[in-house]
């Protein structure tokens, strides 16, 4: 009977980076672990919608020859049911059998049966981009941009946020046909040429473990010390997305859309995440913000309705109204840019256009929101 020992922190580390690969029903990949041998240490992966692998070092050698498939439902909760206990014992692999994994931890034992060699998983191997120290500014307006994206995998070509090299700049783009968003960072991110970031890799770059992101022609890769997730690039999204067309859109907002108002954009964040505090049991989709107020006005009546109760605040604009007008927008997909604007802490121009859309802008960001004013 063969035995490898590894270090309860490790493991636990190893166990939470490959959580954040979903389980998907049905495929094999995303449900079963596969383990593959290495010198003192094993390489755990996963794969479903995005791919990935965790890196695990203990004591001795690896005790199975080739790889073995376990399945993570029982493997997990098994492995993190040791941060609630006193004991900090480390954990025990022990070969029983060809097909058999034992594993204790302290006086805890669990026996599990390897399942049969699967297939979808992937090892990314070395990359040919040049990886960067995640940048603050580019994953936040990342984040903010994918609620701009279309959510359908009916339209894959608007299905992530797009990015272009300009200069010192990143240019990003996201649209839902309703809504288009641009805005342009400072990065240091290498791209070789204009990718579309997925949407799912995206959630992942607000996790406090990320060291660094990686941009090649197939993928984006996320490094996480000993442990890396990627997602492959949409082709039709490379090859299709309209970012000409809401460039062209842009610049035609910016000479002929009429200034509204202005406002600070950490009291319009104030107000909104007051207002949004009041809907935690309402469905994201239900989220709209009315926009209310007469010309030479100095405050803008912020409202939420919800079928027979209304929640109504008030901010002030940095100059009196232009001019009387009543509009709508969609709170579930803005919230996260008026957040990451308040946190920026500046002056937002807002415009409408003769087709009664509004257009956001500051200094390195432009929204354009279809919606129609009273």
């Amino acid at each position: 009977m063969s035995e490898w020992v590894i270090n309860r922190e490790e493991i636990l580390a190893a166990v939470d980076k490959l959580g954040l690969i979903p389980s998907r029903p049905g495929i094999s990949s995303s449900e079963y672990i596969c383990i593959k041998p290495r010198k003192s240490s094993i390489q755990m992966l996963l794969a479903s919608e995005v791919s990935g692998y965790a890196i695990a070092k203990g004591k001795g050698n690896w005790i199975f020859d080739k790889p073995i498939y376990i399945d993570r439902r029982l493997f997990d909760p098994f492995i993190s049911a040791a941060r609630n206990i006193k004991s900090k014992s480390d954990f025990h692999f022990i070969k029983s059998g060809k097909t058999e994994l034992t594993i204790i931890n302290g006086t805890r034992k669990s026996k599990m049966t390897c399942s049969e060699p699967k297939h979808g998983y992937e090892d990314i191997g070395k990359t040919n981009g040049h990886e960067v120290k995640t940048e603050k500014e580019l994953n936040t307006m990342l984040i903010a941009a994918k609620h701009c994206a279309e959510q359908e995998t009916a339209v894959p070509e608007l299905g992530c946020v797009y990015a272009k090299r300009s200069g010192k700049y990143v240019v990003l783009y996201a649209t839902t046909g309703l809504l288009l968003f641009k805005a342009r960072i400072k990065s240091k991110l290498h791209l070789k040429e204009s990718i579309p970031f997925p949407l799912y890799i995206i959630d992942l770059l607000s996790n406090d473990k990320l060291v660094g992101v990686e941009a090649t022609k197939k993928e984006v890769v996320l490094d996480f010390g000993n442990s890396k997730i990627w997602q492959t690039i949409t082709v039709q999204a490379k090859k299709k997305f309209p970012y000409k067309q809401i460039d062209k859109q842009m610049q035609k907002q910016a000479k002929t859309a009429k200034l509204s108002y202005s406002i600070e954009s950490k009291l319009l964040g104030q107000v909104v995440d007051r207002l949004i505090g009041y809907l935690s049991s309402v469905r994201r989709l239900d989220w709209t913000l009315v926009q209310k107020e007469k010309k030479d006005s100095k405050y803008l009546d912020l409202i939420v309705p919800l079928g027979h109760t209304t929640f109504k605040d008030k901010v002030r604009v940095l100059h009196k109204v232009h001019k009387d007008f009543e509009i709508s927008w969609p709170l579930d997909r803005i919230v996260g840019i008026i957040d990451t604007l308040a946190s920026k802490k500046e002056k937002v121009d807002i415009y409408f256009d003769k087709e009664n859309r509004a257009y956001l802008k500051t200094k390195n960001l432009e929204l354009l929101i279809s919606r129609k004013v009273n």
